[in-house]
């Protein structure tokens, strides 16, 4: 339950995110995308 809770989060918060990027961020979130996953896996678990 809580991880499905956290996948929609991290979802809706990415969409966000994205949405208001410029192209350089986005190619660094691209790039970087693993690592970030992580970091918010690690916050939640």
């Amino acid at each position: 339950m809580k991880k499905i809770f956290t996948l929609i989060l991290f979802l809706f918060l990415l969409s966000n995110l994205y949405a208001n990027m410029n192209r350089q961020t986005k190619k660094y979130i691209r790039n970087n995308y693993a690592r970030f996953e992580n970091h918010i896996y690690l916050i939640f678990f």
